[in-house]
């Protein structure tokens, strides 16, 4: 999931959960909450999952490289 549904309470899930089998991966980007109904929901399902908290932890500091470039000295 790369929207923003989740963010709010009652938000309807992107995608239908119950269709999702075990061996399905679903990562989710949005970090609040920590654990999206979509993640939630998936996991239900037995799913191997990544919520975005993860992925920005995994990524951070490749980000803070890209914003930097250039301005580091040395």
């Amino acid at each position: 999931n790369a929207s923003p549904a989740g963010m709010k309470p009652g938000d309807p899930l992107p995608v239908e959960a119950d269709k999702l089998a075990p061996e399905t991966f679903v990562g989710c980007v949005i970090t609040v909450p920590v654990v999206s109904p979509l993640i939630e929901a998936a996991r239900k399902r037995g799913c191997r999952t990544s919520t975005g908290s993860d992925m920005y932890q995994a990524l951070q500091s490749a980000m803070v490289d890209f914003l930097l470039a250039g301005e580091r000295i040395g």
